[in-house]
């Protein structure tokens, strides 16, 4: 098992993460079924754009893994807090070969534990289609189904 430690920072931190992004963004390319083309063309600027607003108006936390003896970055969690108080976990990823080894349990109860102290009124995250293999890692969390969304497949 591989020694990983954990950092955490805020938007100083989301540059670091984008090599990362893209290989969630390949993932999510692979197991899409209904839109196979929506991540087609991404952009981690206009993502950091967007994640960068929802931090002027309240709080961010960027939480990093780092594999000691390799010397690179395996995984990364974003989360925000908006200013009506809504915590959304926006982007989680860990490696294949770093999965089932606790990364993500960390990620998720860190994201929840702050989300709590900063006084969230409630927790979300959003998971993309074809991407429902990670709904029972959610579950452990209490992340639940609430909303099912359709969108027209042009």
């Amino acid at each position: 098992m591989a020694k990983v430690i954990f950092c955490v920072g805020k938007k100083e931190l989301l540059d670091v993460i984008e090599p990362l992004w893209l290989q969630l963004i390949e993932h999510h390319q692979k197991v899409a079924c209904n839109f196979p083309h929506a991540h087609d063309k991404p952009m981690y600027a206009v993502r950091k754009t967007e994640l960068l607003e929802v931090a002027n108006g309240g709080n961010i936390r960027v939480e990093l893994a780092r594999d000691e003896e390799v010397g690179e970055y395996v995984g990364y969690c974003v989360t925000t807090l908006d200013k009506e108080k809504i915590g959304e976990i926006q982007s989680l990823f860990v490696k294949q070969e770093y999965r089932k080894q606790g990364v993500g349990d960390t990620f998720m109860r860190n994201a929840v534990a702050w989300l709590k102290e900063n006084g969230a009124n409630s927790k979300r995250l959003v998971v993309g289609e074809g991407n429902e293999g990670v709904l029972d890692f959610y579950r452990r969390y209490n992340f639940l189904p609430r909303r099912l969304v359709l969108e027209s497949v042009e």
